[in-house]
């Protein structure tokens, strides 16, 4: 199946919000070459576990997704994990390990952080999930091994199709709040799902 094209001028757009420095993320790249000649960008890791993105929203990594007590403290109602499995870079939580004694509502999925993988179809299911929480009252964690990557497109993807974001605006909000930077592969699926939205407005 042919790969379906997509805004290049947006992605560009957005690589470009994602790989420049701002007030909050100065040093959230790391410039890699010989002398004046620098040849690659690469994201350093994030300076805070997780950051509240959104009224509502933790964005971050797995380290403290596993201490209930921690997680109750914080106000966290709904568990999002984005890297839901067994294999490498990937966290081994599901829906029986919240049930108590806290009753945090989860719901997975099992990405991996490559290029190829198709996070498309779960974005919409995963958007939901965050947009009931909050419209319950919840706070939600979303994370991934990093909070970079694959639970920073799920965030964009709930600022796009439950606060009539467009994909450039979301990209700038939170990284205005966090240090994230998207794998390309889900970027563009995130420029398939603008058009997607677009189409259907």
């Amino acid at each position: 199946m042919a790969q379906e094209p997509i805004d290049l001028k947006l992605f560009s757009e957005v690589k470009a919000v994602l790989t420049s420095n701002n007030n909050d993320t100065s040093d959230a790249f790391c410039k890699a070459g010989v002398g004046a000649f620098k040849y690659f960008a690469f994201p350093m890791p994030p300076k805070n576990n997780y950051d509240m993105v959104y009224e509502g929203i933790f964005l971050g990594g797995n380290k403290c997704v596993k201490r209930l007590d921690e997680l109750s403290n914080m106000g966290v109602t709904h568990m999002l994990n984005v890297s839901m499995g067994p294999k490498f870079n990937q966290t081994d939580t599901d829906s029986e390990f919240y049930k108590s004694p806290y009753n945090i509502a989860f719901h997975g999925i099992p990405a991996m952080d490559v290029i190829t993988f198709k996070l498309l179809p779960y974005l919409r299911p995963a958007a939901e999930f965050i947009n009931k929480a909050l419209a319950d009252g919840g706070k939600v964690y979303v994370h991934c091994q990093q909070g970079v990557s694959r639970s920073a497109t799920v965030v964009l993807a709930f600022l796009m199709l439950h606060r009539d974001m467009n994909l450039l605006d979301a990209v700038k909000l939170v990284r205005s709040k966090r240090e994230i930077f998207p794998n390309d592969g889900f970027l563009k699926q995130l420029c398939i799902l603008q058009k997607e939205i677009s189409q259907k407005d």
